[in-house]
């Protein structure tokens, strides 16, 4: 099972919290799970800006409870910016972020990870296959 769930950013006017639409769902997903032999990979995130602190709370909310209830049977992976041509939000800031990643004095950027949408994916196969995976590790 791949949680994907979830909202980038709440919004009143359409009544969206991450309690509601990140966390809860994320846990009605775990514990309808937890008897089974079913695993969970969990959609976290590498890191995120200031203004994204409650973002980041709550995939961590999640991942906590998914490793209390699953155990071993709980894979979070961390991505960075998911970037595709046809997602001009995040393609432009993750294509400006790549090659700054490189370069030591800008070495504090490399948590924002930025990985192509087609990576992503392939990434995600590997770790389903029970391949290794950098994305199952956070960076600072």
């Amino acid at each position: 099972m791949i949680d994907a769930v979830g909202i980038l950013f709440p919004s009143k006017s359409k009544g969206t919290t991450y309690e509601k639409n990140s966390i809860q769902p994320a846990k009605i997903i775990i514990d309808t799970i937890v008897n089974s032999e079913n695993q969970c990979l969990f959609i976290s995130a590498n890191d995120g800006p200031f203004f994204m602190n409650d973002y980041m709370k709550a995939k961590k909310e999640v991942e906590a409870y998914g490793q209390k209830c699953l155990k071993s049977r709980f894979v979070s992976v961390f991505p960075g910016i998911v970037y595709d041509a046809s997602r001009k939000s995040s393609y432009f800031p993750a294509r400006l972020l790549e090659p700054l990643v490189k370069i030591p004095i800008f070495s504090f950027l490399k948590s924002y990870r930025p990985i192509k949408r087609s990576q992503f994916a392939k990434e995600i196969h590997k770790i389903i296959e029970g391949k290794e995976s950098s994305l199952t590790t956070r960076i600072k």
